[in-house]
């Protein structure tokens, strides 16, 4: 402002701050207007609002108003005093014009009457009147005479009452237009003096000096009535005095609230500057306190993370201890049934040698003896020896087809709880080398513990060493559940079903060997479910219905993304228990795989997919100072993908540069922060992953006012 006082000194004050409001306080803008004002008049609308403050001047008309404030150079304040004085001026000549043609009718009024007065004295003093005085006195003279000069002297007193009623009117008449009163108040004033010039003279210059002053109050509200009112009396009521006083105490006053309005104006601008100060460390606190508690739900998510790994981990380590537990005690069942193997080899042997030793000293003491007498003693040695070969059950002795094994006795010693694997020294191999026997188990799926069936046909004649094998489908060799067995060759056995979920088949091995004669058809063990999935609103419900048999007690189903690196990197994952659905919240969009495992292992059993579609979604909007940002998520999941807005500038390139910032944890939801403080095109960005890759955009909004 100063500044522009200086550039233009010729243009007044008022001016000069009415353009610079106008521009909204924009130094360069209000020198070009106060540059076009210097050279020409001003525009209609800025002479409008300068006529609008000249409003009590408006009896003077619209070309004066205008020509005083050219002749002002367009100062409002300048114009003041000469349009006030004009306007009194003009006011005087209306109230001079007005009373003196109020006394000229006075006067012509007064003329008719003194004219009628004479016309009334002159017929008193004709011969008529003469007359009767004459004829009430009697025709007494001298007493008519005396009436004649009472009535003379009556009508002299009538003239001086009419010349002193002449003179107080003018002195109404001239007081009216000195001080522009109506009569009656004048009339009262000289009354109140007793019709005493000096005195009533003061008393019409206070009245005077109140209007005026009132008018002040009306066309200067900047000061009080005391103000003015002390400024008149100062000047001795003397009011074009008072007036030039009034308007430099006017002009002081505006100064002084322009300066006092720029000191608030700092003022409310520093403590604006501290407010927004407080707001920023506030949000920035926020925003530090949300980061906060992001990077703590994270580190919760971690820890379930990490805790659902160890305990995938503990289910891993159970299952190999469970394997590695088995694996001993097949070792430790494969050793035992070595060493007795090994044991009932070197009691044969010992028997054997016996048996020879025997036969040596029989053939030697008999050796004069008759043909047919050794030969019996031969044969006896042989079957003897032959059954304690057997009783010894010796592993790859081949046993004659002519000898006859008690069944019941063999079964009976196959029912043992840890059997002996029948093959120690062979190197196991399940190759079928011929079709020779024909097997056949049933039923086609049967539940845990219950009996599966195996009926065989052997082509030729079987061994008393041929045994049945109980395999899960991918094993061979020593890898066996259990076997039996047998000697006949057409029969059935039965197993009981493992208590491990999945497809199993037989073996049929010839001579106690892994010679393998026939491998039979492949069967299910355990319930068989109705294993699918579909789509409910944001779930995915599961359908986990056994159709038979009993329910795994440690079932469970894992959920997939597509992604996945292996079984072990399941997404979630539910206990099925007694439930026969199971529901799933849909994390984010994507092809979705589940799988079924009937144990604590990692061995699905079934599997079903679901695809599940959607889009992300950006909207902005601007109420008062306040930005709405609407956000729908769909491909992204909120508690893994560490998902946040920012808000940019559309050309702003660089991802790191965001004006507003929000890390948010639900799918959807509306985000409101503080409008921005400087004017632009904005738009919303969305990220996830701790990446700056944008994920979603929204549509650009016009900030065009800021804070």
């Amino acid at each position: 402002m100063d500044e522009l006082l200086q550039a233009f000194p010729e243009l007044g004050r008022s001016m000069i701050s009415d353009v610079f409001k106008s521009v909204d306080n924009d130094v360069t803008a209000a020198k070009e207007v106060l540059m076009d004002f210097a050279t020409k008049d001003p525009s209609n609308d800025l002479l409008e609002r300068m006529l609008t403050e000249l409003e009590p001047f408006k009896e003077l008309g619209r070309d004066v108003l205008v020509s005083t404030l050219r002749e002002c150079e367009w100062d409002v304040d300048n114009a003041m005093l000469p349009l006030f004085n004009k306007l009194e001026k003009l006011r005087s000549e209306e109230r001079a014009k007005t009373y003196e043609a109020e006394r000229k009718a006075r006067a012509q009024k007064a003329k008719l009457e003194a004219n009628a007065f004479l016309r009334e004295l002159f017929r008193a003093l004709p011969e008529d009147k003469i007359q009767e005085l004459l004829d009430a006195n009697d025709g007494d003279v001298d007493a008519t005479t005396d009436e004649l000069f009472q009535y003379v002297a009556t009508l002299d007193e009538r003239a001086k009452k009419a010349e002193e009623e002449k003179d107080r009117q003018r002195n109404i008449e001239n007081l009216v237009i000195r001080f522009g009163f109506s009569q009656e108040e004048v009339r009262d004033v000289l009354l109140q003096a007793g019709w005493d010039l000096g005195l009533a003279v003061p008393e019409l210059v206070k009245r005077e000096a109140e209007n005026k002053i009132s008018e002040f109050v009306i066309l200067y509200p900047i000061l009080s009535e005391e103000e003015i009112r002390s400024i008149a009396v100062l000047e001795c009521y003397d009011m074009l005095k008072a007036q030039t006083t009034i308007l430099m105490r006017v002009r002081e006053k505006r100064e002084e609230l322009e300066r006092q309005k720029r000191e608030e104006e700092e003022r409310l601008r520093r403590l604006e500057e501290a407010l927004q100060k407080q707001k920023e460390d506030a949000e920035r606190r926020a925003l530090e306190e949300e980061e906060a508690r992001n990077n703590a739900k994270l580190r919760e998510e971690m820890e379930m993370r990490h805790r659902e790994e160890e305990m995938k981990r503990k289910i891993e380590e159970e299952a190999r201890l469970q394997l590695e537990a088995e694996e001993r005690e097949r070792k430790e069942r494969e050793e035992k049934n070595r060493k007795t193997e090994l044991e009932k080899a070197l009691k044969a042997a010992q028997v054997l040698l016996l048996e020879q030793s025997i036969k040596i000293t029989k053939e030697m003491v008999e050796a004069n003896n008759k043909t047919a007498f050794q030969d019996d003693v031969r044969k006896l040695v042989k079957q003897e020896l032959e059954d304690k070969m057997r009783q010894c059950d010796l592993p790859g002795l081949q046993q004659s087809n002519e000898v006859k094994v008690d069944r019941v006795e063999l079964q009976e010693s196959q029912k043992e709880e840890h059997k002996p694997d029948p093959v120690s020294d062979v190197e196991p191999v399940n190759k079928p080398d011929s079709d020779i026997v024909k097997l056949k188990l049933s039923p086609e799926r049967v539940d845990f513990g219950k009996a599966l069936n195996v009926e065989w046909e052997h082509s030729a004649e079987p061994t008393v060493r041929d045994w049945i094998a109980l395999y899960a489908d991918g094993k061979s060799g020593r890898d066996y559940v259990t076997y039996e067995w047998v000697s006949q060759r057409k029969g059935a056995i039965s197993f009981s079903a493992p208590h491990t979920y999945g497809n199993y088949h037989v073996c049929y091995f010839t001579n106690g060997s892994y010679e393998t004669y026939g491998v039979s058809n492949s069967v299910a063990v355990g319930p068989l479910y109705d294993f699918r999935a579909e789509l409910n609103g944001n779930d995915i419900v599961v359908n986990v219905e056994p159709q038979t048999g009993t329910p795994c007690a440690q079932a469970w189903v894992a959920m997939y993304s597509s992604n996945s690196s292996g079984l072990g990197d399941y997404y979630t994952y539910q206990w099925v228990g007694d439930n026969k659905k199971l529901t799933f919240q849909v994390p984010k969009t994507a092809s979705w795989n589940f799988k079924l495992f009937p144990h604590k292992t990692l061995n699905p059993v079934a599997s079903c997919d679901v695809e599940v579609k959607g889009e992300n979604k950006l909207s902005v909007s601007v109420e008062g100072n306040l930005i709405h940002v609407n956000y729908s998520v769909a491909t992204l999941d909120p508690s893994r993908d560490k998902i946040w807005i920012g808000i940019y500038f559309c050309e702003e390139g660089n991802q790191r540069q965001f004006r507003r910032r929000k890390v948010i944890g639900e799918k959807e939801g509306i985000w409101t922060c503080k409008k921005m403080i400087h004017k632009g095109i904005y738009e919303a960005r969305l990220f996830a992953c701790g990446t700056y890759e944008v994920r979603e955009r929204s549509a650009a909004i016009n900030i065009d006012e800021g804070l």
